[in-house]
């Protein structure tokens, strides 16, 4: 559930998606375009959670924690980045993701509810573990 440290094994291409998705968010805080908007809704994955000594309501409970656990951190990571971003534009973004009018952001905890592997193998299970980053650009220009 620590984003931060496992950006590096992310494809260079998808890794290079995401920080321009921060590079246009710090854009639209040092220099907003009107009728520009930014959503961005990370979504949180797990395996499921299969140990037997835990009632369903605690393998739920279990399962929903780590998806929120992971979509809290790839958040982190996200807002981390746009700060730094705007700072080399020389702009202190504040606290950008409760203030800007152009940007709007959701993290959802999908839990096991979108397995890519349903029964996984051993193997198959960290790819369960996932955070997927959902960004809609609007720019009527």
């Amino acid at each position: 559930t620590d984003f931060a440290s496992l950006i590096n094994a992310v494809p260079q291409a998808s890794l290079r998606e995401l920080v321009d998705v921060t590079r246009i968010i710090a854009g639209q805080l040092s220099n907003p375009m009107p009728n520009f908007n930014v959503s961005v809704i990370v979504t949180g994955h797990s395996d499921r959670q299969d140990r037997p000594d835990l009632s369903c309501d605690e393998r739920r409970a279990s399962e929903i924690a780590a998806a929120r656990d992971r979509a809290t951190s790839a958040w982190e990571w996200i807002k981390a980045e746009v700060m730094a971003a705007a700072a080399e534009d020389g702009v202190d973004a504040g606290e950008w993701w409760e203030t800007s009018p152009h940007v709007t952001w959701a993290v959802v905890p999908a839990a096991t509810g979108m397995l890519k592997h349903d029964p996984p193998s051993e193997e198959q299970r960290p790819e369960n573990r996932r955070v997927m980053v959902l960004v809609s650009i609007f720019n009527p220009e």
